[in-house]
């Protein structure tokens, strides 16, 4: 599934464009405190994508979807930390 089709704003990160892996590994990802539930550790998935939601004082709030090795989805919420 193209999800760009369906969400019409272009994504701060998508693992799906090869110019965004190198740079996956360079953000630290914390739990949104407003949606802790719905965390997940992006290093622990290959595919993800992710929008931004608001910057913040210290980070910036995100909501992405991740898939699994079995292509199945799930939506997260997480805060981008800045570069130490």
């Amino acid at each position: 599934m193209n999800i760009r089709k369906y969400v019409k704003i272009n994504p701060i990160l998508s693992t799906f464009d090869q110019d965004h892996r190198s740079v996956v590994s360079l953000a630290d990802y914390v739990p949104d405190p407003d949606h802790e539930s719905q965390f997940i550790p992006l290093w622990e998935y290959k595919e993800f994508i992710y929008w931004k939601l608001a910057d913040l004082k210290d980070s910036v709030s995100i909501v992405g979807i991740v898939w699994d090795d079995d292509l199945i989805s799930q939506m997260f919420y997480a805060l981008v930390l800045p570069p130490e």
